[in-house]
């Protein structure tokens, strides 16, 4: 407990970061690796509440851009476990399904024909 009481939020450590999330802007750094062979930032965050899938994709945009690395890795620890739900899957598919092709172009066939015919629920 007392060691999270030392973390900083990602507002304090990114200040030219324009930040249209709070939730993101509170979200507490755990830990940041740097894998120089690999040119891949890891970034660890500690989250209260839900952040939404685009506002992470212009921050991990941001980290590219302004540390020149290929690329980023946020590993997310939640402190209040929510749980997802169909209903919330269905709503976000849509950023979802950008984010995931952002990370990996090759899959940006599938998903967007997967929102086209909808999320089945199984």
């Amino acid at each position: 407990m007392e060691e999270e009481k030392n973390l900083k939020c990602i507002k304090e450590v990114f200040k030219d970061f324009n930040f249209s999330s709070f939730e993101l802007a509170e979200a507490k750094i755990e830990n940041i690796n740097l894998h120089k062979q690999k040119s891949e930032l890891e970034i660890v965050l500690i989250l209260e509440k839900n952040i939404n899938l685009e506002d992470l994709l212009k921050f991990e945009t941001y980290i590219e851009e302004r540390f020149m690395v290929k690329s980023v890795n946020i590993k997310i620890k939640k402190e209040n476990h929510e749980k997802s739900n169909v209903e919330t899957i269905e709503k976000d598919w849509e950023s979802i399904a950008k984010y995931v092709s952002h990370k990996h172009p090759m899959a940006k066939a599938l998903l967007k024909r997967k929102c086209a015919r909808g999320v089945s629920h199984q």
